[in-house]
């Protein structure tokens, strides 16, 4: 969809990246970090790291299913991204 988007699993060490690793590359770059893991939460809170952050709450639904949630709703999490440095996407399914 045009965004120039990074998989942990295409970094050096793939998913096993470090947080600490993330972050940097996220500061170094102005990247997003998109990810279902509240770890990164305090460190936005606390320390404004990473860049930006998008936590995504989705429970149990397929990748699929996700990829389609990110078709529809780019453009918003895009503007929100404007405003804000952290987003909590609640996913209601």
């Amino acid at each position: 969809m045009g965004q120039d988007a990074i998989h942990t699993r295409d970094l050096p060490l793939g998913n096993r990246t470090k947080d600490s690793e993330i972050i940097r590359i996220s500061l170094q770059e102005g990247r997003v970090v998109v990810t279902k893991d509240a770890d990164f939460v305090e460190t936005i809170v606390l320390k404004s790291q990473p860049w930006k952050l998008l936590l995504v709450s989705a429970g149990n639904i397929t990748n699929s299913e996700l990829e389609s949630l990110f078709t529809a709703n780019l453009d918003k999490i895009a503007k929100g991204f404007v405003e804000f440095d952290f987003i909590n996407w609640i996913v209601q399914t």
